[in-house]
C-alpha cells in the first residue's frame, strides 16, 4: 500500500468542540494523501460546549489530511504524516478560526476490521 519507509500516525478520533455561545456548522473533509480522494466528507452542526461531536474510524488506516472549515471561515488542515504512532485530534471552533490540538492515544482502531466499512 505505502512504501515501508513512509511513516504516519494512525488517526484514532476527531473531536469537534464548540466553546462559543451558539451552535456552529463545520465542513469536515478527510482525504487520502496518496490519491487526494475524500475518505470522509460531511457537514456537521456542533452544539455549544460541553457538547462535542466525536468521529472515529470512518477513514482508512493510511496517511491522511484532515481539513475542518467553519462555514464562515478558512479551512484548517493537519497531515497525519507529520506524526507517528496513534493520533487523536481535537478541533476547537473559535470566532477567529479553528485550532487543532493533537494527542497520542492507544491504538484500538489500528485493527483492519475497523476500517472495512470505508473505501481503501
Amino acid at each position: 500500500m505505502f512504501p515501508a519507509g513512509d511513516s504516519y500516525a494512525t488517526l484514532q478520533s476527531l473531536h469537534l468542540i464548540n466553546p462559543l455561545s451558539e451552535s456552529v456548522t463545520v465542513d469536515v473533509r478527510i482525504e487520502r494523501d496518496d490519491t487526494e480522494e475524500a475518505a470522509y466528507l460531511e457537514t456537521h452542526e456542533i452544539l455549544t460546549d460541553p457538547d462535542m461531536l466525536t468521529l472515529d474510524c470512518v477513514w482508512p488506516d493510511a496517511p491522511l489530511t484532515v481539513m475542518v472549515r467553519h462555514v464562515d471561515g478558512e479551512r484548517n488542515t493537519l497531515a497525519t504524516s507529520d506524526y507517528e504512532d496513534c493520533l487523536g485530534i481535537v478541533a476547537e471552533i473559535r470566532k477567529d478560526g479553528l485550532s487543532f490540538v493533537t494527542h497520542n492515544s492507544e491504538c484500538p482502531i489500528r485493527a483492519a476490521e475497523c476500517h472495512t466499512a470505508v473505501a481503501e
